[in-house]
């Protein structure tokens, strides 16, 4: 299989934004939680302070959720993430 790679959501993210027109929208579906996490070499749950780094050049339009809102419940062994829509716009 493919190395790891630490950055691919970054650079995923940045060929998306590299095909898009000025102005263009870009929907934006990933696991979001209040803090950031990472269960290395499965998956992320993406809290503020990398989604940041995830929606970097685009501007955020609306979301189906509020990722700093109370009720977005902490992760942990019984709780459960949301997947929000994020509608970003290419800045």
């Amino acid at each position: 299989g493919d190395s790891a790679n630490p950055y691919g959501d970054l650079e995923a993210t940045a060929q998306s934004w590299c095909l898009l027109r000025p102005g263009g929208l870009f929907f934006l579906g990933v696991p979001t939680n209040r803090r950031d996490v990472l269960v290395w070499n499965l998956h992320r749950i993406y809290g503020p302070k990398r989604l940041q780094h995830l929606a970097a050049n685009f501007r955020f339009q609306d979301s189906t959720f509020d990722v700093t809102g109370p009720r977005v419940p902490q992760y942990g062994r019984t709780s459960y993430h949301y997947q929000p829509l994020q509608l970003l716009r290419k800045v």
